[in-house]
């Protein structure tokens, strides 16, 4: 005998529920449901809370076409409950994903922040093979259709709209590519994001020790042209301490500004 809700075969030793129904009307028969749907608050459970009752709360026998449409009701509810518990766990995989792509380009998101005060989110273009490691780390997937649909409904807000992209396939499959194209827009724009807020944070770090090393470098300049003139009355640092200065705050921002980046790879941005 198979389960009538999730159509598994039910062993004879199986805790089991059922429930009597008229086939067309006609022929009585039991109505199995495994243990598993047919635990309290189960679809089965919910089932036969749908079935009409007679006067003692007892479910009366239904036809195979009732029957069918409450099975039918009862599943919507199910997939809902799935889809619900499900919330998120697309989102929060895009973040992931997106955090390991920061981790992936750190060394190339480091460079441009020191050399021009900024990263930029443009991961296909300015990012060394960045348009393959998005493609085959967040869009080439496989998924079935019941995932497919939960994803899409999920992250509907980044739905692939692009209908070219699935041309000539079967409906399911279609489905499956709609699905994969919106999870990688999902993480493109998690990346996105993460892109910002590091632009942001290191922004107040390159503004503070842009200054200090302006400083230094001045004090530098003013060093070094003391030291051509011989010039005896200069009693500012030497240019030994004034280049140390310098290339000590200089290896400072970099170390800040990678732990910026470290803290968008762990989520803390």
């Amino acid at each position: 005998m198979k389960c009538v809700i999730c159509g598994t075969t039910i062993g004879t030793l199986e805790t089991r529920t059922y429930i009597h129904v008229y086939r067309d009307n006609k022929h009585r028969r039991k109505l199995y449901a495994c243990s598993v749907c047919g635990k309290h608050d189960g679809p089965f459970d919910r089932l036969i809370d749908s079935l009409p009752v007679d006067e003692n709360g007892s479910p009366l026998d239904v036809s195979r076409a009732e029957l069918e449409a409450l099975i039918l009701a009862t599943d919507r509810k199910r997939l809902e409950k799935r889809l619900r518990e499900a919330r998120s766990v697309y989102q929060s995989q895009a973040e992931s994903d997106a955090q390991d792509t920061v981790s992936e380009y750190r060394e190339q998101i480091l460079e441009q922040l020191l050399e021009g005060g900024e990263a930029s989110d443009d991961l296909l273009n300015d990012y060394p093979s960045g348009d393959a490691y998005h493609h085959e780390s967040h869009v080439d997937k496989w998924y079935n259709l019941t995932d497919a649909a939960e994803l899409i409904d999920e992250l509907s807000e980044f739905e692939e709209t692009d209908s070219g992209l699935w041309e000539g396939q079967q409906p399911k499959e279609a489905i499956g590519t709609c699905a994969a194209f919106t999870y990688g827009n999902a993480v493109y724009s998690e990346w996105h994001d993460l892109i910002e807020k590091i632009n942001e944070e290191a922004e107040t770090v390159i503004d503070d020790y842009d200054d200090q090393i302006a400083d230094a470098e001045k004090a530098l300049e003013e060093a070094q042209e003391a030291e051509d003139n011989d010039d005896e009355d200069y009693e500012g640092p030497s240019v030994e301490d004034c280049e140390d200065l310098v290339g000590q705050l200089k290896a400072e921002k970099e170390v800040e500004l990678g732990a910026v980046i470290d803290k968008a790879i762990a989520g803390e941005l």
